[in-house]
């Protein structure tokens, strides 16, 4: 019952409403309804007479009308051209009454005299030009044609002229529209106009598509869509009509898209709202077919010695390391079979292989590289030292010039377990004092070949940044460890020099800080460390005072360094170690291998330290160490695509997988990896980066 009784308190209210209607008047501020001359304006007075508020007016037709102004009850409308007019006004929402008042304006009587032909045009499909003629018996006049742009108040100085001003006037148009001709008398000012209109369609225009004139199947049983549309503005509605010309199949889609499977000639026939027919002939033809492609290279090679692969006939290449580029460096330790596939565009070509063969009774020798780690250095002096008064096979080229050689393999290893021919830097067949000849000759060359894990004991000191980059001014720092998990360290001191780009870290703000660990537990090691900055080498040593050597493994230490603040663009430092030399509790002396040098990008824009570090200590990594699948999960993953890159120790970019994690866990499938020592760089969809360290045992 409640519900009865608002109901019908509403339909009372609403019954009243439509009681309330709007009254007004019209009065005519000028005194007439004739358009004067100069400037020919009529503006009338509506004055709301009741009590409902009147909120809205319309002129209907609105060519030559405008409300000027709205002052409480009353609203002020001017009319510039002669004709009959209806004003409508409502008062909604208050009310849902809508009243109406019809006036006309008449021409002044000494306006022009105006005679138009035709009065109206409809535009032929690709017809002759419309012309129109327009004259006034009246004399002293002057008129124009005009195209009408603007919808109210139009005036001739606001208007786009069409033809030269006089007493008879044409132009001629295909373009629809409306168009006016005004006459002016010249003594009085009155001012006529007369209104004609161009309707349809003027001119269908051309056929315009994607694949006009003719497209190209990308690839066998592939698909290619066709589309079309017009090249001018046209009535619509529109429709397209495709036809294969070569089984007179038509097919009508919608909007213009053709999906073709097989070569051919096609027709589009595309009509408009007027019956206008435009058309175009396209060809599909079958150009592109998979590609064949041919793989090239040194497919025999002494064990420890790098091979480049060359790829062609295809636009990208795909090989089973996972390179994607057109040449890749390889370092088999024995002989391997590399799958190269290939595609151009959408093709793919047939997979092909090549067979690098490794032979292991032979090695290739740089004259200087002793160590045989890529470049020629002090490091190569203690491994001639090393390998000291043992013979062996002479080459058959004894020059001493930066190049490969070919030499049959010695008995015996040298430090990295490569073999001992690599010390004989001469190529005569004997290591000894004339060998460092070579060294000097090639002081800091360095050649194509890096340590590989492949064929090569992991190095037993590594310096491996923390970071990938640092930004300039900020602190940044490298990891030094001992061994592997698979190798320990056997020693009771030890020596190194760091090298590092003086230019590129701030004045002496380089320095290690010694942790605990197996060479130093309780922190009881006598430490040294010298800065030499102007010769960019950081000189740094820990000893034991127990008396008793120590085997183990693991992070040493900290090497800690400032970025410097100048840079305008990023730079590369390179932080490595050299001349590192251990001795045990007996006071004999030896030499460490060592990693290659590891990079750190000084960067104008790079990830802060601290940035990194928190994004770091959210990852973990297992096992460790792997086997055959690693297990990386974080919660700063977002379920968002994760980069993942791993090098190897000497800096070599061997695995880059884009990887969409699942329950913020990726799993990398490391089954084809050597055994040894890693570095995995962890980039999240912000950008964040980390870098772990990872061991792979079979």
């Amino acid at each position: 019952m409640k519900r009865l009784i608002i109901f019908l308190m509403v339909v009372t209210v609403i019954g009243n409403l439509k009681s309330q209607c709007p009254t007004y008047s019209i009065n005519n501020a000028l005194g007439n309804y004739t358009l004067g001359c100069n400037p020919g304006l009529v503006v009338i007075d509506a004055v709301n007479t009741s009590s409902v508020p009147i909120t809205n007016y319309y002129i209907s037709p609105a060519r030559g009308t405008k409300i000027l102004s709205t002052n409480g009850n009353t609203v002020s409308i001017g009319f510039s051209l002669p004709g009959t007019y209806t004003i409508t006004s409502d008062s909604w929402p208050i009310s849902w009454c809508v009243v109406s008042q019809t006036i006309t304006i008449y021409p002044n009587a000494l306006a022009p005299i105006i005679n138009v032909s035709p009065s109206s045009a409809t535009a032929i499909c690709n017809g002759p030009l419309i012309t129109f003629s327009a004259s006034s018996s009246s004399t002293n006049v002057t008129g124009v044609w005009y195209q009408d742009v603007l919808p109210s108040l139009v005036q001739p100085n606001n208007l786009v002229p069409l033809s030269p001003p006089g007493s008879s006037i044409t132009f001629s148009t295909s373009a629809i529209g409306v168009y006016m001709a005004v006459f002016t008398d010249n003594v009085t000012g009155c001012v006529n106009s007369s209104i004609v209109a161009v309707n349809g369609s003027s001119v269908v225009g051309n056929v315009i598509g994607s694949a006009s004139p003719s497209a190209y199947l990308p690839c066998a049983n592939n698909s290619v869509v066709l589309t079309g549309g017009l090249s001018v503005s046209i009535v619509g509605p529109i429709t397209y009509t495709w036809t294969n010309l070569t089984t007179s199949i038509s097919v009508f889609p919608p909007t213009g898209g053709y999906t073709v499977t097989t070569p051919g000639y096609y027709k589009l026939d595309v009509i408009d709202g007027m019956a206008c027919l435009a058309s175009q002939i396209f060809y599909v033809g079958t150009n592109t077919i998979a590609p064949i492609i041919n793989v090239s290279g040194n497919n025999n090679v002494c064990q420890g010695t790098s091979s480049n692969l060359y790829a062609y006939g295809a636009v990208s290449y795909s090989w089973s390391t996972g390179a994607t580029t057109s040449s890749i460096n390889v370092l088999p330790s024995s002989t391997m079979v590399y799958t190269l596939s290939g595609a151009s565009y959408s093709c793919s070509a047939a997979p092909v292989t090549i067979t690098v063969n490794v032979n292991s009774t032979c090695s290739d020798v740089w004259p200087g590289d002793a160590s045989s780690d890529g470049v020629a250095n002090l490091t190569d002096v203690l491994e001639i030292g090393l390998q000291s008064g043992f013979t062996g096979p002479a080459r058959t080229a004894t020059s001493i010039a930066w190049s490969s050689y070919f030499a049959n393999n010695w008995t015996g290893t040298i430090s990295n377990l490569k073999n001992r021919c690599h010390a004989d830097c001469d190529g005569d067949g004997i290591v000894n004092a004339t060998d460092v000849n070579a060294i000097t000759a090639n002081w800091g060359l360095t050649h194509t070949f890096k340590l590989s894990n492949e064929d090569a004991l992991s190095p037993e000191l590594t310096i491996i940044a923390d970071q990938p980059a640092v930004q300039i001014g900020k602190w940044g720092t490298a990891s030094i460890f001992l061994g592997d998990a698979t190798n320990s360290v056997n020693l009771y001191g030890l020596a190194l020099d760091i090298n590092h780009n003086n230019t590129l870290i701030e004045t002496d703000s380089i320095y290690i800080e010694y942790i605990s660990s197996f060479l130093n537990a309780g922190g009881t090691n006598i430490e040294f460390q010298k800065n030499v900055f102007a010769n960019s080498t950081f000189y740094a040593a820990s000893t034991r005072t127990d008396h008793a050597d120590v085997n183990g493994n693991g992070k040493i230490g900290i090497l800690h360094f400032k970025a410097v603040s100048t840079l305008t663009s990023n730079a590369v430092l390179n932080l490595s170690a050299s001349i590192v030399n251990k001795t045990n509790a007996s006071g004999n002396f030896s030499s460490l291998t060592n990693g290659a040098a590891t990079s750190v990008t000084i960067s104008t824009s790079a990830i802060g330290i601290n940035e990194f570090q928190n994004f770091e200590n959210n990852i973990s990594i297992y096992p460790q160490p792997a086997k055959e699948v690693l297990n990386i999960s974080s919660n700063s993953f977002y379920s968002k695509e994760v980069i993942v890159k791993v090098y190897d120790i000497t800096g070599k970019l061997i695995s880059n997988e884009k990887v969409i994690p699942s329950n913020d866990r990726i799993q990398l499938q490391i089954s084809d990896f050597s055994d040894g020592v890693y570095i995995l760089q962890i980039k999240n969809s912000k950008n964040e980066t980390a870098v772990k360290r990872l061991i792979i045992v079979k």
